[in-house]
């Protein structure tokens, strides 16, 4: 869960939870309520709610909505269950 780098710094480990061509999902652990998830591209860094899908944080394209709206659907437990696993 935790890496040291080599001056001793701890940093948490996000736990990637899925990939959609070059958008990186991923979880934070003990990050803050409410639950939600973290997506990255070459072009943006947003934040989504785990239960809605709906955008926390960050500006995202239409086009790369709806593919994580997509994924979103099919993956709702595994995010809840990493979420929790995470706390």
């Amino acid at each position: 869960m935790f890496i040291v780098d080599d001056y001793g710094n701890l940093f948490a480990q996000r736990e990637l939870v899925g990939k959609i061509q070059n958008l990186k999902l991923y979880i934070y652990p003990k990050d803050h309520n409410p639950p939600h998830f973290h997506v990255r591209s070459p072009d943006f860094d947003a934040s989504f709610n785990i239960l809605t899908c709906e955008i926390i944080n960050g500006n995202i394209d239409l086009k790369s909505y709806k593919k994580i709206k997509i994924w979103h659907e099919s993956s709702i437990e595994l995010l809840i269950n990493t979420w929790e696993n995470l706390k």
